[in-house]
């Protein structure tokens, strides 16, 4: 009986094996989605996250700047309309009205203190985060808010140039670079003196950029990707050519050492190995969004992927050795039922009938043999009858000293 139950238990335990390892082996899985849904009186349209010390969320939507803790919404009424926002040891928010921060009162509720004033000509609009404190941007104005000692802000650059304007900043290797009028990069000195070192392609325009590994990644408006090192701009090679060439590239970040994200306005957002090009994951309706078209990307203290889309928005979590398998490739709908018929695997969906079928890509190669060498004829000596007589005779020896052996046993 104890013998019985344990080939039960050998068998119970094969099997649930294989039944977790099959799946595992047919597919590599998707990133755990979690959908978060908007309150009322919310747009949409969500265009910066940044995260606190403590985890609690900024989100800066359409409607304003609105804090998050995983369930519940609230409203600081930051006035003004909002534009970018930055979490350092607070947060700065820029609006139509000027750059200012957050400040928490010993009444747990949130005052507004501005820093710097726009004009009517000029209005920060981005935020870039340095050792110490961050840069505030405008199309004339970069100016250092340092955090270190107190709150000290020192203008760094202005232009005065007509029809010329700052569309953009960075740094790489604490060098800094400006772009003017969406086309032109140019390093930047503390003395204030400026040099162009690339230029975009005549004719386009920088959509976006983000930094990743020390390097400046721009998204043009001819939904090309290219890649500055701080000396040279050159194009950034994507594996799956075809599938970017019918989406619309819209935004990008980093999301580890060795990946970037990229979103799109029609096919969601996609994983990408910065080494190669190649595409680690692509997260869209297919496998598991709730929309295609992507406005923002951000990412949290703990590697999550934020992206904003129409239908709200959703955190992938990037890190945790959790993979989803609710999706299929090429099941689009709502699952409601499946069945086997003639060998085959049939699923019902809300999208239509779908068929398992196997998809075999097989590549030809060539692999060089080389024929082994010939023996010299010097090195192939022929056996004479003499020698080929005394080896049957030793063998015979030895098969009646055997004999012999075994009878006196």
């Amino acid at each position: 009986m104890k013998k019985y139950h344990l080939n039960e238990l050998i068998f119970f335990i094969i099997l649930s094996w294989l039944i977790i390892a099959l799946p595992a082996e047919a597919q590599k899985g998707n990133p755990f989605l979690t959908h978060f849904h908007l309150p009322d009186g919310l747009s949409t349209h969500n265009w910066k996250f940044e995260q606190s010390d403590n985890g609690l969320m900024f989100i800066l939507n359409r409607k304003g700047v609105f804090m998050f803790d995983g369930l519940q919404w609230e409203n600081p009424g930051i006035s003004g309309r909002p534009v970018s926002i930055a979490f350092t040891d607070r947060l700065f928010y820029c609006t139509d009205k000027g750059v200012g921060y957050l400040y928490q009162n010993e009444h747990g509720s949130y005052d507004q203190i501005i820093l710097l004033e726009s004009d009517e000509t000029s209005y920060f609009y981005k935020f870039h985060k340095t050792g110490g404190g961050l840069f505030a941007v405008s199309p004339k104005t970069i100016c250092l808010i340092n955090t270190s000692e107190g709150l000290k802000i020192d203008t760094l650059y202005h232009y005065t140039y007509p029809g010329i304007f700052i569309s953009d900043f960075f740094m790489l290797d604490e060098q800094m670079y400006f772009v003017n009028n969406f086309t032109d990069i140019y390093k930047f000195d503390p003395d204030g003196n400026s040099e162009i070192i690339a230029t975009l392609t005549e004719g386009e325009d920088i959509v976006f950029s983000f930094i990743h590994d020390n390097h400046f990644y721009i998204g043009s408006s001819a939904n090309k990707l290219y890649r500055f090192n701080g000396l040279t701009l050159s194009p950034f090679s994507l594996r799956q050519e075809n599938y970017f060439n019918r989406s619309i590239l819209n935004g990008g970040i980093s999301v580890s050492a060795d990946e970037f994200a990229l979103s799109t306005l029609n096919d969601g957002c996609i994983i990408i190995n910065a080494s190669d090009g190649s595409t680690v994951n692509i997260l869209n309706y297919f496998s598991g969004l709730p929309d295609d078209e992507i406005f923002s990307l951000g990412l949290d203290n703990d590697g999550g992927l934020w992206i904003s889309h129409s239908m709200g928005i959703s955190r992938a979590d990037l890190t945790i050795p959790i993979r989803s398998f609710g999706t299929y490739p090429g099941l689009r709908g709502n699952l409601f039922t499946s069945f086997e018929f003639n060998g085959g695997i049939y699923a019902g969906t809300s999208e239509g009938l779908f068929y398992l079928a196997e998809e075999r890509n097989y590549r030809r190669i060539s692999v060089p043999v080389e024929p082994a060498p010939p023996l010299p004829k010097d090195e192939i000596k022929p056996v004479d009858e003499k020698q080929k007589t005394d080896q049957e005779e030793s063998k015979e020896q030895v098969t009646d000293q055997e004999e012999s052996e075994k009878q006196k046993t």
